[in-house]
């Protein structure tokens, strides 16, 4: 026997209500929401055969159909009934004023079920709003993963490298609202919001989808990984690197208007998410020794500061201002023989780069790395000399 506040929906007043509803616009307030198990699927197809389809296709001044509003508000059987009626008449993918379909006004409203509905009826699944987004975009900008999991388990082919009008595909979008909600960022993903835990969630459903970490968005080129270590956020920038698939070199030394992941790592504010992620980059294979469109490398943006450890252009061998700055310490750091190796003896340039570059990073005034043995890379060796004074940018071959 059906609840009695199942049929509250399809009682006369409701009736009146969807009547009038075109003229009037739609009600303040929704009516009562179904329980979960909601009135029988036929129920609701009588009611929505009473209301006819010159009600159910009208609109009202802000272009909602009431499969719109049946979406929003979470009635499911209403709205499988309406749509129903409206793939009939091939209006299913019909827009309101922003252009949202009824499957993106469901994603909007965080509505799985309906949307796997719409979707199992035959919604088009990647329509797109005035903004360009598709029910993917909808679902990684508020974080749904139960939107996500609803369109994957309806076997639609979607697009998953669609662009939106600002060039973003979902993945982008993704990333972008999880360094949003993660900020200050987090070396400890135990700690993360329920928030940022959903938006991480959506970040991995799309990559297990076969979303392209390597596809760059359009305005500057910057793929995921930019993205994850231009909002200093180790967590996601380890994620990145974790990935099993594709070249991790390749894709660590990709470039963005000139500049690599390490470049804007390197120029990052120091702390410990700098250092995090400089040592998450170097272990991947990220290379010092590429240079930017302004000829720079890595090391050449690493901000100067206050303190033992300063940043300046120093003379060369010839007595000439070098190009390249040269570390210089000053104070008790002066008389330390250490050495940083993040590979094996250094051969080459790019190996003694790795060295210099971590090593710059760590010794910054108020870093842990001599203290805090968490935080430094193994292979610190302070009984082996390294010379720093020497310009590692001119001193290999």
């Amino acid at each position: 026997m059906e609840d009695p506040l199942d049929t509250r929906l399809y009682a006369e007043p409701s009736l009146s209500q969807a009547e009038s509803w075109r003229v009037s616009g739609p009600p303040s307030v929704p009516p009562p929401l179904l329980p979960s198990t909601g009135p029988s699927l036929e129920t609701a197809r009588a009611h929505m055969l009473a209301l006819g389809p010159q009600q159910l296709l009208a609109q009202d001044e802000e272009g909602d159909t009431l499969l719109h509003l049946f979406a929003a508000w979470g009635l499911r059987w209403a709205a499988y009934a309406a749509a129903e009626v409206l793939q009939m008449y091939g209006h299913l993918d019909i827009r309101e004023h922003k252009g949202k379909t009824p499957l993106l006004v469901a994603a909007a409203a965080n509505q799985p079920l309906i949307v796997e509905d719409l979707l199992n009826l035959g919604a088009e699944p990647n329509a797109t709003d005035h903004q360009g987004r598709s029910v993917l975009h909808v679902a990684a900008t508020y974080g749904l993963p139960g939107v996500l999991s609803a369109v994957f388990k309806s076997g639609v082919q979607v697009d998953l490298e669609a662009r939106d009008f600002e060039g973003l595909t979902p993945l982008h979008t993704a990333i972008l609202a999880l360094n949003v909600a993660m900020r200050p960022p987090s070396l400890c993903p135990r700690t993360l919001s329920t928030q940022a835990r959903d938006r991480l969630n959506c970040v991995q459903m799309l990559l297990h989808m076969g979303a392209d970490h390597t596809s760059q968005e359009i305005k500057s080129n910057k793929t995921v990984l930019h993205l994850a270590v231009q909002a200093a956020n180790p967590t996601l920038v380890q994620l990145l690197l974790e990935l099993p698939r594709g070249d991790l070199r390749a894709f660590v030394n990709m470039k963005a208007h000139g500049n690599t992941a390490l470049h804007m790592a390197a120029a990052l504010p120091p702390g410990p998410p700098q250092e995090a992620i400089v040592r998450h980059l170097l272990a991947a294979g990220a290379d010092p020794t590429l240079r930017n469109l302004e000829n720079e490398q890595p090391v050449h943006l690493l901000r100067p500061g206050p303190g033992p450890e300063r940043v300046s252009t120093a003379p060369d061998h010839r007595g000439t201002p070098s190009a390249d700055p040269v570390l210089t310490l000053e104070g008790d750091f002066k008389s330390q023989k250490m050495t940083f190796n993040p590979y094996p003896t250094p051969t080459s340039k790019c190996d003694l780069q790795c060295q210099y570059l971590v090593l710059s990073v760590h010794m910054r005034p108020g870093s842990d790395f001599l203290s805090n043995p968490d935080l430094s890379t193994p292979n610190l060796d302070l009984n082996v000399p390294f010379d720093l004074s020497v310009d590692p940018l001119n001193s290999c071959p």
